[in-house]
């Protein structure tokens, strides 16, 4: 596997490179806390933030939320053929996983040895690949779980990010975040739930605060 090399020039980098194109993309950035739990309350625990993963921009908006909401230091796991491609993403934070290889035990250690410093936050897209937005049931692989299982010291959050145009040319962004509290076995049904909960929300006059 190829694991994550932060390096500070390249992470100014990518949260310059990540504010400039989203600015440029969206109408709108907008972050919305469920449960009236902010994510100061996990500032003294490792995070591990479970999300849907809808397009090339994903990890440049999770990097700037998690480094403005909580504080900490993102690692990111992607498909090793996604990292051959494009290899100076790991100084942001990336490290890769071969799905369907033995190897995949030898990265699911590595994002457990990462969620054991409070300074750090893991960031895992639990279906695997990207999927449409329109996704109305996502379906997780076993390294959520076992992620979640083996760092029990971890707050683990939900992410929902969504995008809609309603009336406007460029597009609104929503991010919508929920601390899980449950049995871990329940993890992908309460995700699924919350998806559905963030969908039904979705309109021009919804609250939220800006992220840029």
């Amino acid at each position: 596997m190829t694991e994550a090399r932060h390096k500070r020039i390249w992470v100014l980098f990518f949260k310059l490179y990540a504010t400039f194109h989203l600015k440029r993309k969206f109408f709108d950035v907008r972050y919305h806390i469920e449960g009236n739990t902010l994510p100061k309350t996990s500032h003294g625990r490792p995070v591990l933030i479970v999300s849907n993963h809808f397009s090339f921009w994903d990890g440049f908006i999770h990097m700037l939320f998690v480094h403005k909401l909580f504080k900490k230091r993102i690692f990111i796991m992607m498909l090793q053929e996604q990292l051959q491609r494009h290899p100076f993403l790991r100084y942001g934070g990336c490290f890769s996983v071969n799905r369907g290889r033995r190897d995949v035990v030898e990265s699911l250690r590595y994002g457990c040895k990462v969620l054991e410093d409070k300074a750090n936050a893991l960031l895992i897209f639990p279906q695997g690949e990207v999927s449409s937005l329109y996704t109305a049931n996502f379906r997780f692989m076993k390294g959520a779980a076992y992620l979640a299982n083996n760092s029990p010291g971890s707050h683990v959050w939900m992410n929902v990010n969504l995008v809609n145009y309603f009336s406007q040319k460029k597009p609104l962004l929503n991010i919508y975040l929920k601390r899980f509290h449950g049995e871990l076995s329940m993890l992908e049904s309460e995700f699924n739930s919350f998806a559905q909960e963030c969908r039904e929300k979705e309109s021009p006059e919804v609250n939220g605060d800006k992220l840029i």
